[in-house]
């Protein structure tokens, strides 16, 4: 293998710590990850009950009920990633840039995908990840592009367990486990030392390997881990007495000590990922960005006797689920043990009967025969045997089964607040939908935690752009009301000042994207489409009360039409409209007070 600079017993005895600090809440997500999934009775009751008579062993499973609720909520309001400029180099225009690419980014990766199951990660189990990876653009092109994926498995994931930010963004180092068939580890590394289970068993044997290495591999497959680790180093900022500038001393033009006004020590972060098989580095690439591509969407954080916990949406209601089970198969074992009997009589009375019970014309029929016995005294046949009346307790069951899925609402904080008693005198469409709202704001950190992992990836997605991306090129961008626009970027300035210009895209569409720096807002409400609906509609209203206003704002208004033919209206109207809209929907503006005296001149013409 080759000679990699990583130090693999230091990240063994990090992994060691970080897998002994997760591996509390990874056992209690994984119950949690049970109990959704509809595994809900224990081994040993489910055992007992079918050996005792073959009882039924019934699952209602309503937790994953609760969690697909808490997914849609979100769905129905997705954060969107603004962007602003930040400092005096930074612009407007290339904000909407960054803005434009990362929605194009979160576009073509269908990063929905990974945004919504995270969200089920978390209310499931608490934890949820997703991540940022970098990969071609296409076949025959070395241009690259970020991408981002979900992680399958949330408990695959182990950061550093020392970070405390909400989206670890100062973890120094993560793990991520991933399993590989022995067949693709061969063909992929042919200069490992493990070439096969065999191998691996033969060196654990030698006594190279501790027991903790036991779960690095099976007769299956191996497991690797993305080792993610930070590389922090030291640099000297200073600002130039002379000049005014600020730049690193160890740069041209700032290494003369004597021209220094001010000084200080920059932390400077580089990020390093190795893959391992828990014995040797297989791999080990340098990643551009100075966070690890690893971002969390938790549910709620707790500490408790000084540790961590990371609560699902259904952790408090296991209880209540499993009573449910317990209520609803007792149920059905009490609805199975009442005896029916459509016919009785003394043993024989049945023989002319028995060839249509074997025929299957009455294969439901039942019958209880009884053997007659004769008093000796009056020597006339005795009474048949009688079964006493039992009554099974459906009603009580039903009624716990009530009270338990009632329970198991109020646990998760989802309640039946339009059918309560006390909302049946305020039925009316704005009282519910203030109720839903209400109840909604129970479980809203969830939906919250998913806005704060989407402005980090905004900010990974920004440092990445202005770091990856060092030559002129043309890229794609995706606006709010999705329309697509090529533009083009560099992170390359001339000794002049001046940028190279990509051939097919207009000079002012070109971007210095490491032109100062730009901050990250993330919004949360309803979709570009669902707001556009509600403008043209209250535009609707407008020109429906006053219809004199209609050849001022017709062509605004049917801008926001998605009605097949609306951009040809557009144009139309525009054609037709007074100069002032005219002038306004152009780029050749007048001047406010021009632009405000045609405006009255024109209404005052379609009184």
């Amino acid at each position: 293998m080759p000679n990699y600079q990583t130090d693999i017993a230091e990240a063994r005895k990090r992994y060691s710590a970080a897998r002994s600090a997760w591996s509390e809440i990874h056992k209690d997500a994984a119950f949690d990850l049970q109990m959704v999934s509809g595994d809900q009775w224990e081994a040993v009751v489910r055992n007992a009950r079918r050996e005792a008579g073959n009882k039924p062993v019934l699952t209602f499973n309503q937790e994953h009920i609760f969690v697909q609720q808490l997914e849609n909520e979100v769905r129905m309001n997705r954060p969107s990633i603004h962007v602003n400029p930040k400092d005096d180099p930074a612009t407007e225009e290339t904000a909407e840039f960054f803005e434009g690419k990362i929605r194009e980014i979160q576009y073509r990766s269908q990063a929905d995908v990974a945004y919504d199951h995270a969200v089920g990660c978390s209310g499931s189990c608490g934890l949820g990840f997703i991540r940022i990876s970098v990969d071609y653009c296409g076949k025959q092109t070395f241009d690259q592009d970020a991408k981002i994926e979900r992680v399958l498995d949330p408990l695959s994931v182990f950061f550093d367990p020392s970070a405390v930010r909400p989206d670890f963004s100062d973890a120094k180092y993560c793990f991520v486990r991933v399993p590989m068939p022995w067949s693709e580890y061969r063909a992929r590394f042919r200069k490992s030392q493990f070439q096969g289970f065999d191998d691996y068993l033969s060196t654990w044997s030698a006594g190279t390997m501790s027991d903790d290495d036991g779960d690095w591999a099976t007769e299956d497959h191996i497991m690797l881990a993305e080792y993610w680790k930070v590389e922090e180093s030291s640099r000297t900022l200073v600002l130039l007495r002379s000049t005014g500038e600020t730049g690193y001393a160890d740069e041209p033009g700032f290494d003369d000590p004597d021209d220094y006004l001010r000084t200080r020590q920059e932390t400077q972060r580089k990020i390093v990922m190795c893959l391992m098989n828990g014995q040797e580095v297989l791999e080990e690439t340098e990643w551009d960005g100075e966070w690890i591509p690893i971002v969390p969407v938790l549910g709620r954080e707790m500490i408790v006797k000084g540790k961590r916990k990371f609560l699902s949406l259904v952790r408090f209601v296991h209880d209540s689920q499993r009573l449910l089970n317990a209520s609803r198969s007792g149920e059905a074992e009490a609805l199975g043990m009442a005896v029916r009997a459509d016919w009785s009589g003394p043993t024989g009375s049945f023989k002319s009967m028995q060839n249509a019970i074997r025929s299957g014309n009455l294969a439901n029929l039942r019958i209880v025969e009884w053997d007659p016995v004769i008093e000796p005294n009056t020597n006339q046949v005795m009474p048949p045997p009688k079964r006493e009346q039992y009554e099974p307790a459906i009603q009580a069951l039903s009624q716990v089964s009530m009270q338990v899925s009632d329970d198991m609402r109020k646990g998760v904080g989802y309640t039946d607040a339009v059918l309560a008693p006390s909302a049946q005198n305020d039925l009316s469409g704005k009282a519910i939908q203030k109720r839903v709202q209400q109840q909604s704001l129970t479980n809203f950190h969830f939906g919250d935690n998913l806005t704060r992992a989407q402005w980090h990836i905004g900010r990974i997605l920004i440092d990445l752009i202005s770091k990856k991306f060092d030559t002129p090129r043309r890229t794609r961008i995706v606006g709010e009301d999705m329309r697509t626009s090529d533009v083009a970027h560099t992170t390359y300035r001339n000794d002049d000042g001046s940028i190279d210009y990509v051939d097919g895209v207009n000079p002012q569409d070109h971007h210095v994207v490491n032109d100062g720096s730009y901050s990250v807002i993330v919004t949360t409400g309803p979709s570009y489409d669902t707001r556009r609906d509600e403008t043209f509609q209250f535009m609707q209203g407008i020109v429906q009360a006053v219809p004199n206003m209609f050849p001022v704002i017709g062509p605004v208004m049917f801008k926001y039409s998605n009605a097949p033919g609306s951009a040809e209206i557009v144009k139309v109207l525009t054609a037709v409209a007074p100069p002032a809209v005219q002038a306004i929907l152009s780029e050749n503006q007048p001047d406010e007070a021009q632009m405000q005296q045609q405006l009255m001149m024109a209404m005052q013409q379609n009184q």
